[in-house]
């Protein structure tokens, strides 16, 4: 358990140093955040469910729509901000809810239940307010 600490400590190490390095202007705005939206959503399928939260999916909600550099001209591209936005919420929602998972696999304590239950509430309310 403790070298599995050890490379996830490298790992979020080093995926954080990347992460920094091409904030723009290093690269254009828009380019950065789909792929930081991308990246999060690879990290959440690797199980990497705490650096696919804090450090893509959260970073993205946490900029200014504004700097994220996406054009607002046509319906298309404002669909387009509504699904990466869509996306990143969801990706919060879904790492919080296999943290709380892996901390209690078998819903013994009675706090797990309770944030798991937020969870999927806070999916549904996200699917619903989305539609």
């Amino acid at each position: 358990n403790k070298s599995r600490e050890m490379c996830q400590s490298v790992l979020y190490s080093k995926v954080v140093s990347i992460l920094v390095q091409f904030i723009p202007p290093r690269l254009p705005p828009q380019i950065y955040y789909e792929r930081l939206v991308h990246s999060g959503e690879l990290l959440l399928e690797a199980h990497e469910y705490d650096l696919a939260c804090s450090e893509c999916f959260l970073r993205f909600l946490n900029t200014p729509e504004e700097n994220r550099g996406f054009p607002r001209e046509t319906e298309e591209q404002i669909q387009e901000i509504i699904a990466y936005d869509f996306r990143a919420k969801m990706g919060v929602i879904l790492c919080r809810f296999y943290l709380s998972l892996d901390s209690d696999e078998e819903l013994r304590r009675s706090a797990t239940a309770e944030d798991i239950i937020a969870q999927l509430e806070a999916c549904r309310d996200l699917v619903e307010h989305s539609g």
